[in-house]
Parts: structure tokens; sequence; C-alpha cells
């Protein structure tokens, strides 16, 4: 079981706490492609601290606030804040038009780690907010799915699934979150799920704000970004299920005990083919023996038949007696 766990650590996540039933946003793989990490314009939430690191962030109607009068409450576990980065535009809130997304359903958030490769990391809590302009709050999708403390809660996962080709690890809406959410970040009617919204509340969506609340822990590394994306402007990759990981798992192991027991098998064949042939050879041995030994006397008594007929005996080598006999049977050598 130790080899199982350790194997499904390697090979990816593992996934702890709640079903998704009762989720807002749902970890949902790895994303690729563009638009994520400091230096874009989505950019929204950058957090640095060990082992625990939380951050808020959301806008007051005239300025981005952080720390803990940012924080949403009624999240479990709770989040405080307090370790934001706010230089060089690491951590504020962006509009709706800065980000661009075009709805709930193609809301991508998305996590890029900077920790050892290889080690395990748990985002206890995630919490997305809509801001309006004069800073209300029109949206909050609550405590992750999942959310809780390791080990019985949280999303752990393995540093090292965040490669060079990936952006981060991803979070979306699930289905009632991002029907919900549409009310408040659709610009565009003709965008699937936007079609029944009036042109005046789609014109002041664009200036809604998108501010944000995570909580991570067994942290050892740098900072930790969120960016805000579109689905449009990324590809989300699922990551396999524990049950996959598990099936995987056990049959690498299959594959590696078989992969030490084949050579020794291959060895006890060759020693059983050795054997096999030396007793066909051995068999074969004693037939020739058998044969000639059986020749031999026949020639003897042959031998023996025509000496008692009176014919000299010239030598007693059983060559010569097998030409003596050949001789005496030979009608021109009898005549001679």
């Amino acid at each position: 079981m130790t080899l199982l766990i350790r194997a499904c650590y390697v090979l990816g996540i593992v996934w702890l706490g709640a079903s998704t039933a009762d989720a807002s946003l749902v970890s949902s793989g790895l994303a690729s492609g563009t638009g994520a990490g400091i230096g874009t314009s989505n950019v929204v939430l950058t957090i640095q601290n060990t082992p625990t690191e939380q951050g808020c962030v959301r806008w007051s109607g005239t300025a981005d606030i952080v720390g803990s009068a940012a924080c949403p409450g009624g999240l479990t576990p709770a989040i405080t804040g307090g370790d934001e980065k706010t230089g060089n535009e690491q951590t504020q809130t962006r509009t709706v038009t800065q980000v661009g997304v075009t709805s709930g359903e193609n809301l991508v958030m998305v996590l890029n780690v900077s920790e050892p490769g290889g080690t395990l990391f748990t985002v206890e809590n995630l919490s997305l907010s809509v801001l309006s302009a004069s800073g209300s709050v029109l949206f909050n999708s609550g405590s992750l799915s999942g959310s809780g403390v390791p080990p019985a809660g949280g999303n752990t996962f393995n540093s090292s699934l965040q490669t060079q080709s990936s952006l981060g690890f991803a979070f979306t809406l699930d289905a009632a979150q991002a029907s919900a959410i549409d009310a408040f970040i659709c610009t565009n009617g003709a965008v699937a799920g936007c079609g029944g919204l009036s042109p005046a509340t789609l014109a002041a969506n664009a200036g809604n704000r998108i501010g944000l609340a995570a909580l991570l822990t067994n942290d050892a590394g740098g900072n930790e970004t969120f960016s805000v994306a579109d689905a449009g402007s990324v590809v989300v990759t699922p990551i396999p299920e524990p049950e996959t990981l598990s099936t995987l798992a056990l049959g690498l192991l299959a594959l590696t005990a078989w992969g030490r027991r084949r050579p020794r098998s291959s060895s006890r064949s060759s020693i059983r083919s050795v054997h096999s042939a030396r007793r066909q050879d051995a068999e074969l041995l004693r037939y020739r023996r058998g044969r000639l030994k059986a020749r031999v006397a026949d020639l003897r008594r042959r031998h023996e038949s025509y000496a008692a007929l009176g014919r000299p005996r010239r030598c007693t080598s059983s060559t010569c007696s097998r030409i003596r006999i050949r001789a005496s049977l030979h009608p021109r050598t009898r005549n001679s």
C-alpha cells in the first residue's frame, strides 16, 4: 500500500476532500496556452510564505485593498490574508474587460507555483469574487470544492506536474456557479449564457472587477501567482482521477515485478534446455554404442563359424576379422 501511495504521488495528484456536488471553484487539471503569469494583464493575486501562505484582494470603489479587510467571510477554512505581494502589479483586482473572460463557463483561474520539483503542496481554500465599480460584492463563489485542512481535506498536488509547457493548475466554476456569475461578467449577448441580459447590464459588466482569496499550505518555495483567463486562450487538460492513478500505479508495479522475474525465468529455461540436450546426447550415445556392440558380436560369431570350417585366421583384431569374413564371403576371393 505504501508503494501504491508513493506511485500515485509520483504520477500526479492526490485528491482529498469532498466531491464536486457542492462545489464552486473546482480543480480541473493543468492549463496550457497564453494569458497567465507575472507581466500579463490578468494577474490577480500573488502570495508567498512558508509553510502556509494566504492572501486576499478586493475593490473598495476607489482602490484595491489587501489583507484581512479584503477577505470574504463564511469560508471554511477561513482565509485571513497577510502574505500578499503588491509590487510590480503582482496583486490587484482586474476588470472583466482586462481579463477578457466572456462567460462563467469560460472562466479559468490559473495557479502558477514556484515550488521545488516533486514536492506536495495543498490548496486549502480558494474563493473568487465579482465586485461592482462602486465596490459592492456582486458574486462570491464560496469555499473551494474539497476545501479543508490536510490530510483529511484540501486539494493536494505534486508540484512537478507543472512543467515549462504548462501555465499551472486550473480551477473552473461548477455549472451552477458558472450560470450564476454570467449576470455579472457577460459583456456580449451573443455568447452562450449571456443572451438574456439587457444591453445596459452587458455594458456595466465590463467595469466589474474580479477579486480573489486563497489559502495554501505545505509550501516551501517562492511566489504563488493566481491569474484569470478565458477558455478561449487556454487549454485545460484533466489530471487523472485517483482510480485511474491507482490502476496505473498497480500496472507499473506489476510490470516492475515481472521485469525482475523475467531474467530469472529465462535463466532457468536456458538451464533446462541445456540439461535436456545433454540427456538426448547421452541417449543417442548409448544407442550407438549398443548397435556397435551388437555389430561386433555378430562379426565375431561369423568369424568363429568360418574358422570352424578350417580356414586360417590371419589376425585377431576386429578389423581383420571383418576383412576375413568379407573375403570369405566374396566368390572371387573364395576361388582364388
